[in-house]
């Protein structure tokens, strides 16, 4: 019977150890998350800095946000704005490319 007591007991810490894994696994995955998260707040402030819209006070800039949400439904608006930020981007990489070309000396 002695037996039997020490396999549950070994059971029972085994089982503990298994939770203590899944709890840190868990932590883990929070921060991963929260990392994720900031990461992308951190883009949608470059982006409106991009935009030239980071300097509105926040009822304004939310404001925009809000109508640009109320629009989302609309395909031909997202593909026109996709366009538009696509050819920005590449634009800016253009210039970004000649002006660390002019500085090089080449």
């Amino acid at each position: 019977m002695s037996k039997t007591f020490l396999s549950i007991e070994e059971k029972e810490k085994r089982l503990s150890q298994r939770k203590a894994r899944i709890q840190q696994q868990e932590a883990i995955l929070k921060v991963k998350k929260r990392k994720l998260q900031l990461s992308h707040q951190i883009r949608i402030g470059e982006l409106a800095e991009k935009a030239g819209i980071h300097s509105l006070d926040y009822p304004t800039l939310l404001g925009a946000f809000l109508s640009l949400s109320e629009s989302l439904n609309s395909s031909q608006i997202k593909e026109m704005w996709s366009k538009k930020g696509v050819e920005f981007l590449e634009s800016k990489d253009k210039m970004t490319h000649t002006k660390v070309l002019e500085t090089q000396g080449v």
